[in-house]
């Protein structure tokens, strides 16, 4: 990153969109969609100085090919 506001802001970003799962609905939801959605909650980004660190675990089948 270039700085430490930007490193802060993209960091803070993704921690917000890794919790946006848990506000929505899931009775309606294929268990696809659900797996999906859980896998970002999986997420874990470090952020050390710029240096910005994201681990996410995927199925191969759900990457577009």
């Amino acid at each position: 990153m270039r700085d430490e506001n930007g490193a802060g802001f993209v960091s803070g970003a993704l921690n917000l969109l890794k919790g946006l799962p848990m506000l929505a609905p899931r009775g309606d939801m294929r268990p696809a969609d659900q797996e999906a959605m859980a896998s970002f909650q999986s997420m874990s980004v470090t952020r050390e100085g710029l240096t910005l660190s994201i681990e996410l675990a995927l199925h191969e089948r759900d990457l577009v090919r």
